[in-house]
């Protein structure tokens, strides 16, 4: 069926999901990379298949900002084109995903294809329409008619154009945690935390997340500047307000 749609000169887009197995555990830190072989297998056949079709189809793939933390630039920006380090990244699914960008970036090349991908980061906020806005940028990208000169890869960084620093945001964390625990917070035995840890899946990243505070070398930032100039959608996006921490807070503390 998707080879006909392919060979349909009237279908302009044809949008594929792999549902096979539940991708949403695919997102798991704790894995090696070893357990991403399927994965990766899938981006090869992919590859293979896009080759092969009569239409020439563009290949976007979602890749992760993890996949750029073993890279650490003097200027302290991360370029929106394919990284190249001899660091790993921090664990097996960043791993996964940095082999992943380098197959679609060898096979762009080699065949050559039309190959972009985005690096996209937690998508966190109050309510589902944060996810549904990043949904509206990356159709941006992906819809885009643009294609990456000598046979390179489009890479973009859909993030947001206004970041704030964690100290602007954590006296507004702490003040509404302290609201909802009231002021006579509890302590938790070992039991209870992880009676808290398996009804609350937002506290399980938490050692990563330790971990990467603990670096002593800064990482770098995200350029975003041709993200932005082919994302309307993006360039909309507003900054981070406290309303919208203290409502997502309220929702993801039980």
């Amino acid at each position: 069926m998707l080879d006909a749609l392919l060979r349909n000169l009237l279908v302009q887009h044809v949008h594929c999901l792999n549902r096979k197995g539940n991708a949403i555990d695919a997102v798991n830190f704790n894995l090696s990379l070893a357990s991403f072989r399927p994965n990766l297998i899938g981006v090869v056949n992919l590859i293979n298949f896009t080759h092969n079709a009569t239409q020439s189809p563009h290949i976007f793939f979602i890749s992760s900002t993890s996949s750029t933390m073993g890279h650490h630039a003097e200027t302290g920006l991360t370029a929106e084109e394919l990284i190249t380090t001899i660091i790993s990244a921090p664990n097996g699914y960043a791993n996964s995903k940095y082999l992943a960008e380098h197959l679609l970036a060898h096979a762009a090349k080699q065949c050559p294809l039309h190959v972009s991908f985005a690096c996209v980061g937690q998508i966190a906020g109050p309510a589902q329409s944060r996810v549904d806005f990043l949904a509206e940028v990356l159709a941006d990208l992906a819809l885009s008619k643009h294609k990456a000169a000598n046979d390179s890869v489009n890479v973009f960084h859909p993030v947001n154009l206004h970041p704030l620093a964690w100290e602007a945001i954590r006296p507004i964390h702490i003040q509404k945690d302290i609201e909802m625990a009231g002021a006579s917070g509890e302590i938790l035995h070992d039991e209870e935390l992880q009676a808290l840890v398996a009804r609350n899946p937002a506290v399980r990243p938490l050692g990563f997340f330790e971990e990467m505070m603990s670096q002593a070398t800064r990482v770098n930032v995200l350029d975003t500047q041709l993200t932005a100039q082919r994302s309307e959608k993006l360039q909309a996006v507003e900054a981070i307000k406290p309303e919208w921490i203290e409502k997502w807070v309220g929702e993801w503390v039980p």
